[in-house]
């Protein structure tokens, strides 16, 4: 993906100047200053003036940093769009799209695009219903979770996660088919253990039923992998979920033990609640 040059974040700096009138460096100073620059706005929660202007630099510098600095801005504005995360998910750089998964739900208890990132339903009519640019950004973290990067794949695992159980909205809604698919995929078929785990996390965060087999699948992984998914477990109202973490306690690893006891104490203390 080509990146076209910009000339820095209006209002922040113009025309090859700071704010203050000084000129900017060349090359490594100048990306340090811009960065720099693009943190700042971000934590004084720059208005719609410099808005525009550093989402250009979150999709058009040169300098990955800059693009990543310039999407953190924009998510402690808390004005990281559906759309910007559609862009930055086709960066050529895995760091910028690690970045863009990651601003999709961090540093708000509320992700304000988790409901673009992920559709609330399969049913047809209920999406045609929905803004087109909802429907654009359905499949963004979905296919993010292909990424070639493993660590993409982590963050789109993750962002998926939590954006689910942080937006009340989902409660009321199944998630699409290919979401859970694809953590599926992840949990049981990824070559990097840690991604793996990122999807049962995932998969336990969502707790819906098509995830299951994918969880018990994951039961005969490496001990690691197999801890995360007793942990998962916990996040399914079924019987095979129970018989599942039950028979967790005599895992030959101690802390898959470790962790199915506490579940199960935890669930009984739930229950005489």
């Amino acid at each position: 993906m080509g990146h076209r040059d910009s000339r820095g974040v209006a209002g922040l700096t113009k025309r090859g100047r700071l704010a203050g009138g000084a000129p900017i460096a060349s090359g490594q100073a100048r990306g340090k200053a811009r960065r720099a620059e693009l943190l700042a706005a971000g934590w004084r929660h720059e208005l719609a003036a410099e808005e525009i202007a550093i989402r250009e630099s979150a999709v058009s510098d040169p300098d990955p940093c800059v693009r990543i600095a310039a999407i953190g801005a924009l998510a402690r504005m808390s004005k990281f769009r559906a759309v910007d995360l559609q862009h930055s998910l086709a960066d050529d750089d895995p760091r910028v799209r690690r970045r863009a998964c990651r601003a999709s739900w961090a540093g708000s208890s509320r992700p304000p695009i988790a409901r673009e990132c992920l559709p609330l339903s399969d049913d047809p009519d209920l999406l045609r219903s929905r803004p087109p640019i909802a429907r654009e950004c359905l499949p963004a973290l979905t296919t993010a979770l292909d990424d070639p990067v493993w660590f993409v794949a982590v963050e789109a695992a993750v962002a998926i996660g939590e954006c689910v159980a942080n937006d009340d909205a989902f409660d009321d809604f199944p998630l699409p088919g290919a979401t859970v698919e694809a953590l599926g995929r992840l949990a049981t078929g990824h070559p990097e253990q840690v991604c793996r785990e990122a999807a049962l996390g995932a998969l336990g965060a969502l707790g819906d039923l098509r995830g299951l087999p994918a969880v018990l699948a994951a039961i005969a992984d490496r001990p690691p992998v197999r801890r995360r998914a007793v942990v998962a477990l916990a996040g399914f109202d079924h019987p095979s979920a129970s018989r599942a973490l039950a028979a967790g306690v005599d895992d030959p690893d101690w802390q898959v033990r470790q962790a199915a006891r506490s579940l199960l104490a935890d669930l009984d203390a739930g229950v005489e609640a």
